[in-house]
């Protein structure tokens, strides 16, 4: 199989889990700042949006022409012909159920059905690949999608030397609301009380949920670390050395605490349009939600998520 492991060395992958606009990307991108670890975005839009779609890979190239990707599955999976990314693309929708996900995790199970266990070892040979042709030993996927996730933890249970670490990243749903809020309102227009409560609970939805899931995955999971997006802003040497304690070593340098545009460096997979550069990013927490997200929607978020604001106050590391 191309892309085999070599012998006495770990394959080790940060996974991070949760709702969109919870700051995926900026973890990312500042644990892919750190030496020996590499940043590939959210991985699992490879097969659709990366080389069906043709999305830009995070270096701004068209991802099915960026260098990096093309031998990382030249090393890997090997050729990938339209025929075979369509039932990539296909395998990967059956795989990325939430109810198929949900059902299996409140039964306690997370077997590899015979059917998937192609689809799983053509990404775990990418996933060897990219080690191979980056040269770092840790691996970040910010996926986000439990499904995924569970993927993953699945392949680390059957893998000899997969040491696999999730990352539940959750921000205050109000950031998380307004950061949504911002984009439907350019597209539709602010409206009155009824669109915004209507908002509210679109938004209060897709918060739960994704958390929810992200709870049940770390059922699964070999070892959890769970952070809270306005801890990172604060803390962030603090934070990432965590996790990459957790994932097995790796240290962070102060100088990669800034994340300076240089678009070349990073190969990542859609995501937010940040990880495309355009400019120093720094790293501080964006809470403009405070002062300028609507009331309506503010309190109709509050009241939909409290236990979840609840829960999440306080947050920390579980080993499993």
């Amino acid at each position: 199989m191309r892309g085999e492991e070599p012998a006495g060395e770990e394959l080790r992958i940060v996974f991070a889990a949760g709702t969109s606009r919870s700051g995926s990307t900026l973890l990312d991108l500042l644990l892919g700042a750190q030496p020996g670890v590499i940043s590939t975005g959210e991985f699992r839009h490879l097969w659709n949006r990366g080389l069906h779609q043709s999305e830009p890979c995070g270096c701004g190239a068209p991802l099915p022409t960026c260098p990096f990707w093309t031998q990382v599955l030249r090393t890997g999976p090997g050729p990938i012909d339209g025929q075979r990314l369509d039932r990539l693309v296909r395998d990967q929708a059956a795989l990325d159920s939430p109810v198929r996900f949900v059902v299996d995790a409140l039964r306690g199970r997370m077997r590899s059905r015979p059917s998937d266990r192609q689809y799983e070892e053509t990404l775990l040979s990418v996933y060897r690949a990219i080690r191979r042709v980056s040269g770092c030993s840790v691996i970040v996927d910010s996926s986000k999608h439990a499904p995924h996730g569970a993927v993953l933890a699945r392949m680390a249970r059957r893998v000899p030397g997969l040491r696999l670490t999730m990352v539940h990243m959750v921000r205050d749903s109000r950031g998380v609301a307004y950061s949504w809020y911002k984009i439907k309102t350019k597209r539709s227009g602010k409206g009155g009380l009824p669109r915004n409560l209507v908002r509210a609970a679109i938004f209060s939805r897709g918060w739960v949920s994704a958390n929810f899931q992200a709870e049940l995955l770390t059922r699964f999971m070999p070892r959890t670390v769970r952070l809270r997006y306005e801890d990172l802003c604060r803390d962030p040497r603090l934070w990432l050395s965590r996790i990459l304690t957790a994932a097995g070593g790796g240290e962070v340098t102060p100088e990669s605490l800034t994340l300076r545009s240089n678009p070349s460096r990073h190969h990542t997979v859609s995501g937010n349009p940040m990880r495309l550069g355009g400019g120093d990013i720094e790293v501080r927490e964006d809470a403009a939600w405070r002062e300028r997200l609507p009331a309506s929607v503010r309190v109709g978020v509050t009241l939909f998520t409290a236990p979840g604001l609840w829960r999440y106050r306080r947050y920390g590391l579980k080993e499993g």
